[in-house]
């Protein structure tokens, strides 16, 4: 589980990095495996026809779940709260008028303030980020490369994955 109030995932990050055959891959993997220690579903390789490329580079279907849930329950209270806040500021200072509805302006403020940290919560469940690579990633597939595929797990984890695929003549892709 993510130490990220937002994420449900063990793994926030993807790195996908690309090769023109079997060999280099192959060695790529091995390098990373030796530098990092990270566990099974943390490391993949994919070859071109590959039939399970999505569950090889995003297998945390459960953790996608609970990142929605986190995300949109913890964006949608701190929403409505900024809203109720901001609300607050303007009735007591009569901002307008707000005074003279202060229900009006409260409900109002609270549900659009809301609202917008619900979708900011969608725009982080989407992972466009992710994304970006996984295009790329369906590319170079499509073309006849390989790719390794990292999920770090941890700061520690991702430097060092990072470091060992630039390090193997990859051409390297990453998410945040």
């Amino acid at each position: 589980m993510s130490s990220h109030a937002l994420s449900g995932e063990a793994s926030a990050t993807l790195i996908a990095a690309l090769y023109p055959d079997c060999m280099a891959a192959t060695r790529a993997a091995q390098l990373l495996a030796s530098q990092v220690s990270l566990a099974d579903w943390q490391l993949s390789v994919i070859h071109p026809g590959d039939p399970f490329v999505i569950n090889k580079a995003e297998p945390e279907r459960r953790g996608i779940w609970h990142t929605v849930l986190r995300s949109h329950g913890w964006l949608g209270l701190a929403g409505f709260a900024i809203g109720l806040l901001g609300g607050g500021v303007m009735v007591r200072m009569d901002w307008f008028g707000a005074g003279g509805t202060p229900g009006t302006v409260l409900a109002t403020l609270s549900a659009f303030a809301a609202m917008a940290g619900l979708m900011l919560a969608g725009l982080i469940s989407l992972r466009p980020d992710h994304g970006y690579v996984l295009a790329r990633l369906h590319q170079a597939l499509e073309s006849g490369q390989w790719a390794v595929i990292a999920r770090p797990a941890n700061a520690l984890q991702k430097r060092a994955a990072l470091a060992a695929l630039d390090s193997s003549g990859g051409r390297v892709l990453r998410s945040l």
